[in-house]
């Protein structure tokens, strides 16, 4: 008769009392690989949160588990892959919304996306009739610029192409208003082929008759709000190239080129381009994993475990009896007593021991999260700036250099984008096409204050520019100002608002003698502060 195989295994009893701590009752002595294997399982047994949870499907959003693998697989000819693309979309949304670094360099870009425009018209002095073409054409790129709204435009698109890496938008005409429209991707297909160096773009009909799949909406009258059917809503809010394939049953629609505008960044020569807050999904994913590691560990560290040991005589000479039965009888025997206030057990003969287990689980290594967060700036292209070298909340500034930079080249793009839409306006208002405006869309740096001044100094002072150069610069109107200051001379202003008399403007003798009219000091007297800086010259010396 063949011998059996012993068996290898302990028999552990566990239960959980009503404050949360968690009594163990085993036979044998535990090694301690086997004790964390014990205590895993009764903090997962025992974890209120330990729930599976399910989610709601979004449009354009990614349920998939994002892993470093994964991020490997999806960077593999990304710019050329639209479902990769799509993908990688929707992950770095989640991600804006989650992850505290991400999260505040798109709220960087989208804080300091500058607004501010200036379109440049030739100049023709000596030419009646030309300059009063360029008057008109003015007047028609100003009403043009109102209608597409290009400051809520700027406003919309820097984020979304920093954030999505293409932004596709289309300049529509509806009457005689123009009107801007953003394509998502998936609907907006860039295809393979350019025209007059513009990529042609494609919507893809199946998609957007699925995206515009809803119940429309009526009144109390049984009269549709908006549209009566689908075809009645592509007819008057896509162009007419799209209406045309929607009633012909067309699988594509292609866009015409002029009228759309593909702004990228990160493409590297191919179709879509790529966001850079992608290269920061792989040091972000590790400190999620981190942050879920240490959330775990934390929970194993609040945990009391109390491990009663019974005596492995128990088992008898031969190791062959089991002791279930008492086992059981003195773990129901601690567990009744550890309910009780005052806690006072009398054990059987058979119980070894009775002691607390401190869970042994180690949280992250501080440097290891703090390198991968370097690594996490470093791709998104922020640091941290300390003037004492540490970090504090009072010391901590964002650099912002390298998100300036990226605004800046996407705002390129959008001023050629512009430029074509004004040749396509002022043809449509029978202008010729040589008076359409260059477009400069102001620098992020430019919005400072501290800068508007200093570059506006630098052009007045340095550069001999115009009054009405230097304070359009600042935002103000030269000719309102002109006016102003008119109406003030001829009104008294400068002998009204003279100087008052302080240590910097008069001296201690302001009676008697030839005095001067605005400081009230005499004539040819240098002030206080004068002589202070010539003395303080004289000591530099």
């Amino acid at each position: 008769m063949a011998r059996k195989k012993k068996e290898d295994f302990d028999v552990v009893t566990a239960s959980q009392t009503d404050d949360g701590t968690v009594v163990l009752t085993s036979v044998n002595e535990l090694s301690e690989e086997r004790m964390d294997n014990v205590i895993r399982h009764a903090i997962a047994s025992y974890d209120p949160e330990n729930k599976q949870y399910s989610t709601y499907l979004k449009i354009s959003a990614s349920s998939e588990t994002l892993t470093v693998d994964r991020i490997d697989e999806l960077a593999r000819g990304l710019q050329s892959s639209l479902t990769n693309v799509q993908t990688v979309n929707g992950i770095i949304r989640n991600y804006i919304n989650k992850d505290d670094l991400i999260g505040i360099t798109y709220d960087a870009i989208e804080a300091n996306v500058n607004t501010e425009f200036k379109c440049s018209f030739a100049q023709f002095p000596e030419q009646r009739n030309k300059t009063k073409q360029v008057n008109y054409a003015r007047e028609v790129v100003d009403d043009f610029n109102t209608q597409i709204n290009v400051r809520s435009l700027l406003r919309a698109a820097i984020p979304m192409t920093y954030a999505e890496g293409t932004y596709i938008t289309y300049l529509r005409q509806k009457d005689e208003n123009y009107i801007v429209d953003y394509y998502p991707l998936g609907i907006a297909e860039i295809s393979d082929y350019l025209s007059n160096g513009q990529p042609v773009v494609l919507i893809n009909m199946s998609k957007l008759k699925s995206a515009l799949s809803k119940s429309m909406l009526k009144d109390k009258k049984n009269k549709a709000l908006f549209f009566e059917n689908q075809e009645t809503e592509i007819q008057n809010n896509y162009p007419d190239e799209v209406y045309q394939a929607f009633k012909n049953g067309d699988t594509y629609a292609k866009l015409d080129v002029d009228h759309c505008g593909v702004i990228r960044i990160g493409n590297m020569g191919q179709k879509y381009g790529v966001s850079p807050l992608f290269r920061a999904l792989r040091p972000a994913l590790m400190l999620e994993t981190f942050d879920t590691s240490d959330r775990v560990n934390a929970k194993a560290k609040a945990k009391k475990i109390i491990w009663q040991q019974l005596d492995p005589e128990l088992m008898g000479p031969n190791k062959d009896k089991k002791g279930f039965s008492e086992q059981v009888t003195a773990h129901d025997n601690l567990l009744r007593a550890w309910k009780q206030n005052t806690v006072l057990v009398t054990t059987a003969p058979y119980v070894k021991d009775i002691k607390y287990v401190e869970p042994k689980v180690e949280m992250t290594n501080i440097e290891t999260v703090k390198q991968y967060r370097n690594r996490e700036m470093a791709a998104l292209g922020i640091s941290f700036l300390n003037t004492d070298g540490q970090q504090t909340v009072s010391t901590a500034k964002v650099s912002l250099d390298q998100l300036m930079k990226n605004i800046g080249k996407i705002a390129e793009q959008i001023e050629d984008v512009l430029k074509r839409w004004y040749r396509i306006r002022l043809e449509d208002a029978g202008v010729d096409t040589m008076y359409c405006p260059d477009v400069k869309v102001s620098t992020t740096e430019m919005m400072g204050m501290e800068m508007k001044k200093a570059i506006a100094q630098f052009l007045f002072t340095t550069l001999n520019c115009s009054y009405k150069t230097a304070y359009e610069y600042m935002g103000l109107h030269a000719e309102d100002e002109l006016r102003k200051r008119q109406a003030e001379t001829e009104e008294g202003y400068d002998d009204v608002f003279v100087a008052r008399q302080t240590s910097y403007t008069s001296t201690g003798n302001s009676s008697g003698g030839d005095s001067d009219k605005k400081t009230g000091r005499p004539k040819g007297e240098e002030t206080e502060k004068q002589i202070y800086d010539q003395q303080r010259n004289e000591d530099s010396k």
